[in-house]
């Protein structure tokens, strides 16, 4: 699985285990590109990627998209001298966490960075999402992660968003396997899957309908 499902993946397999308590699991989680690697190449039967994926050996089903934002240390300083800092000038001020090269986040990442001039020579990656939000605040820096992990920094004020000039990402997440996939079981997998996540819709719905 992607980093960005590790907040929820664990709730569907506790569902999987109460449906089919004599399955094991062994769960991998790393980047999409050696997600999708891994698959290809049947060490896996089923991968949660990050981004639109689209290979003609393989089924894709979108799930719904993960939120990420940019986020700084609450202590990290918006002034200089009396003066407010430009993004620009914000970013190259402290440590930028993003998940790795490999992922297909970081790319468009840096774009967003480079369209506000910065410098980029304070790049760090991090695989773990968790990770990168512990980062932010331990470095007093700045990073893109996802919303659902900063819930309660956000809460408490330990972090912030950067600008409404660098606004929150919407990553798209697919569901991945074998389009010659037999085993029923994996198709039970799947399918178990995709209900997690239209609940998971559903629910985010009618929040905010509320």
């Amino acid at each position: 699985i992607a980093h960005v499902m590790l907040r929820w993946f664990p709730d569907v397999i506790a569902q999987l285990q109460r449906d089919m308590p004599g399955v094991h699991y062994e769960i991998d989680v790393d980047a999409g590109a050696s997600m999708v690697q891994k698959l290809e190449a049947g060490r896996l039967d089923i991968a949660v990627v990050a981004g639109k994926i689209r290979n003609p050996r393989m089924e894709s089903i979108n799930l719904r998209p993960e939120e990420l934002q940019w986020l700084m240390s609450s202590r990290l300083p918006r002034e200089r001298d009396g003066r407010r800092l430009t993004i620009g000038e914000l970013l190259d001020s402290a440590p930028i966490w993003l998940i790795p090269r490999t992922s297909v986040l970081h790319s468009s990442a840096l774009d967003a960075l480079r369209r506000h001039k910065a410098q980029l020579h304070n790049i760090n990656t991090c695989v773990h999402m968790p990770g990168i939000l512990e980062m932010i605040d331990r470095t007093t820096g700045i990073g893109l992660t996802a919303t659902s992990e900063a819930h309660a920094h956000l809460d408490t004020g330990v972090v912030q968003p950067v600008s409404s000039d660098l606004p929150p990402v919407n990553l798209r997440v697919t569901l991945l396997c074998h389009r010659d996939q037999q085993q029923a079981i994996v198709h039970r997998v799947l399918n178990r899957i995709v209900e997690f996540d239209q609940q998971r819709s559903k629910m985010a719905s009618e929040v905010r309908v509320r």
